[in-house]
């Protein structure tokens, strides 16, 4: 490690350099510059020391600025000052700038000592520091194409949807793909059957056979594949490849499969759409594809536009958001709701027309779900969805504006009746709580027994418990705990190992210590002054 010393006092260098010799003898490369007017960025920048020890009053009057730019041009470089007790201001305002210490003259041997070894050991824990950054870095390198699969894997199953994320992520990853995105999925026919006859090495080859196949012979094109099983594989085009164009490729795939491993496929093509937000939107309607191979046959290539044309609806609805609709519901949360249920609305809105009692027949499906819900949780609330969504008020919904009011405004007054529910559960929850405290302080009681004797996290019963009380359970408890122990202090001669057993406490000097922190005072004067 190189150390510079700045410093116009001869006498003050060579006794920084005679300390560092005898008590730091690993470093050999001390520099020393004693001429103010010296350029000392240039200097530093050829010397590059890790270490500078100067004189608060080498750099000058634009000490700070000097301080600053070689603190820019090399963030690694730290600096022990020292200087008198006037020094201080200008070192509070160079701290930010790498200064680790500062010591006042006149320097002695034991500060000297101190701060130069806090400064040795903050460079250990920086080298230990990037060694493991650089080890991490690597590794992740190596790992790179699992982080690759993990986000390809995210992206067509839509759990990435902002289009300056996916765009940033595919560059990232120099994944070439310009937009005209189009997803097209194979899968080998008969695959359950097929592996009945090959052992475990035989199925993993085979998979890797595909992949390798998938690689070459889409070559003309920019794809990426994604492996979602053994027997499935997911590929992204870009560059706007037309229909008329990736069938005859496609064509050529499963030709080529077949020719290398004797397995037959079939391919599902979704549409092609120039954002990036809708490759999740040909993913599914490559998966759509693949559900007509009764009707257009296996070890074929199927556009979804074969058996399809006309649907723009099912592919771009988000079920998993209706999903979280529903859940959100039983449980009251009616913010979250409304932006679920505006986002379902606004997907449903970019695939007008909507074909007619489509709407109304969403919107059964979500409340069968919510009711489906409600009766596997046993609630209360199950008796009374049909009173919050008339049933005869959905059948009649034809307009999207209208079938979001009704549910807006529906689902507000029903998570209103939840959250009713819910407050007067966690209301017979706190009792229970505090009625088993109140009869049974003097046992062993904790936060999660007492959250699993009331059916409930500890977590969640603390901020229920906060909510009602405006204090913790275990601070309850100790009131609860301390209020008997003072009882049993005025009241009889009993010593406080025995209070401390019959209130809980567990010992006398757990006892004590509580005692203080709540009342201020010790157990003895209390009893002077509760007898009293």
């Amino acid at each position: 490690m190189r150390v510079m010393v700045f410093d116009s006092d001869i006498e003050t260098a060579k006794n920084f350099q005679m300390y560092i010799k005898h008590m730091f003898p690993e470093i050999k490369d001390v520099s020393l510059c004693r001429d103010p007017s010296v350029n000392v960025a240039g200097l530093v920048r050829e010397l590059a020391p890790r270490l500078i020890l100067a004189d608060a009053r080498f750099f000058g009057a634009a000490g700070c600025q000097v301080l600053r730019d070689i603190y820019e041009c090399h963030p690694d470089t730290r600096f022990i000052l020292y200087g008198t007790y006037n020094d201080t201001d200008y070192m509070r305002r160079s701290l930010e700038f790498g200064v680790m210490d500062y010591l006042f003259k006149p320097v002695k041997p034991a500060d000297f000592q101190r701060g130069f070894k806090g400064a040795l050991e903050y460079f250990k824990k920086e080298d230990e520091r990037k060694k493991y950054l650089e080890r991490i870095t690597n590794q992740y390198r190596a790992d790179m194409p699992r982080f690759e699969a993990v986000f390809a894997t995210s992206l067509l199953h839509g759990l990435i949807n902002s289009e300056n994320e996916i765009k940033n992520s595919l560059k990232y990853f120099g994944l070439d793909l310009p937009p005209g995105y189009t997803v097209f999925l194979l899968r080998i026919d008969h695959y359950k059957k097929i592996i009945l006859t090959l052992d475990e090495i035989e199925k993993q080859l085979l998979s890797y056979k595909i992949s390798m196949i998938l690689k070459s012979r889409l070559e003309s094109v920019k794809h990426t594949v994604c492996m979602e099983s053994l027997n499935s594989f997911a590929v992204i085009v870009g560059g706007g490849v037309d229909a008329e164009t990736l069938i005859p490729l496609c064509e050529g795939l499963l030709a080529a499969v077949y020719e290398e491993t004797a397995m037959r496929a079939t391919i599902g093509v979704g549409r092609s759409y120039d954002s990036a937000a809708d490759i999740t939107v040909s993913y599914r309607e490559a998966i759509g594809a693949h559900r007509y191979r009764f009707l257009a046959g296996y070890n074929s290539v199927i556009h979804i536009d074969y058996v399809e044309p006309e649907n723009i609806i099912t592919y771009r609805y988000p079920l998993e958001k209706e999903e979280r609709l529903v859940y959100s519901a039983a449980i009251g949360e009616y913010e979250y709701c409304r932006r679920l249920l505006r986002e379902l609305f606004d997907a449903l809105k970019e695939s007008e027309p909507i074909p007619k009692n489509l709407i109304s027949k969403i919107i059964m499906d979500i409340l069968i779900s919510i009711n489906r819900y409600l009766s596997e949780q046993k609630s209360t609330q199950q008796n009374q969805l049909s009173a919050f969504f008339p049933a005869k008020e959905v059948l009649q919904l034809e307009s999207l504006a209208e079938a979001f009011t009704f549910m807006d405004q529906a689902l507000k007054k029903f998570c209103g009746s939840v959250l009713a529910d819910v407050n007067a559960r966690n209301s017979r929850i706190i009792a229970q709580v505090k009625q088993h405290i109140d009869e049974k302080y003097y046992q062993d009681i904790s936060l999660s027994k007492l959250a699993f004797m009331a059916g409930t996290t500890p977590g969640y019963l603390n901020k229920i418990f906060m909510e009602s009380e405006s204090r913790t359970v275990m601070d309850y408890l100790l009131s609860v705990r301390m209020s008997e122990a003072k009882r049993l202090m005025r009241e009889t001669t009993a010593d406080d190992e025995l209070i401390a057993i019959k209130a809980g406490f567990g010992s006398a000097r757990r006892f004590r210590a509580a005692f203080r922190q709540t009342e201020r005072l010790g157990t003895a004067e209390y009893r002077l002054h509760g007898r009293g």
